[in-house]
């Protein structure tokens, strides 16, 4: 069970991390749909991490009433983050964001890079602002005229592709660690197996093995 536990908080962390590493990119861009999709995916990870901890503690109690409501929040803020992921896996327009970013003069390089474009509408917004165009409209940066992209990033779509597999992981670690949890629950209930006191909790975590 613990294994499982450690395992869940363990993609959790790393999907934080990448979620971390996206928002310091496009952090500036309040009313980005991405971001908001990010942050909210932030917070229900923060809550995941959280339950995994107060399920390590009821488990090591042997209660059967908190695996029961441990499970219940466990089960809510899975499905949430599920529902989340799959959101993202939708296409959907970047015009919104994109528009946003240029108006207040923030760097699109997050999505050149990813989305493999340049400017708003094209290269051309750049030059008719008397800017350079920035290394992150080439390919592979080289700087080159036949590597410049020439698409706009507000003609282009979210992909499907776009899902990290580690977010996926950890939902199925989740839901495995759902049910092991109902099956614990049941065998405490039917070995009528008594919750530990706060004393006897203190012992079973000190011997705890390494």
């Amino acid at each position: 069970m613990y294994g499982l536990i450690s395992a869940c908080l363990a993609l959790n962390i790393a999907d934080m991390l990448s979620y971390m590493k996206t928002i310091s990119q496009i952090s500036g861009c309040g009313r980005c749909i991405f971001l908001k999709y990010q942050l909210i995916l932030m917070a229900v990870g923060v809550l995941v991490i959280f339950l995994l901890c107060a399920i390590a503690v009821v488990v090591l109690k042997q209660s059967a009433n908190g695996l029961r409501i441990v499970v219940m929040l466990m089960f809510l803020a899975t499905w949430l983050q599920m529902m989340m992921i799959i959101l993202l896996t939708h296409e959907y327009p970047l015009i919104h964001d994109i528009e946003v970013i240029w108006k207040r003069h923030m760097s699109l390089e997050y999505y050149e890079n990813k989305y493999e474009c340049c400017g708003m509408m094209g290269p051309d917004d750049y030059t008719y602002n008397k800017d350079l165009v920035p290394s992150s409209c080439f390919k592979h940066r080289s700087m080159m005229s036949q590597d410049l992209y020439k698409s706009g990033c507000a003609t282009k779509k979210t992909t499907p592709s776009d899902l990290a597999i580690t977010e996926l992981v950890s939902i199925a670690c989740q839901y495995v660690l759902i049910v092991a949890i109902l099956l614990h629950r049941k065998y405490l209930e039917r070995n009528l197996v008594e919750a530990r006191s706060l004393r006897a909790l203190t012992t079973a975590l000190l011997h705890l093995p390494p």
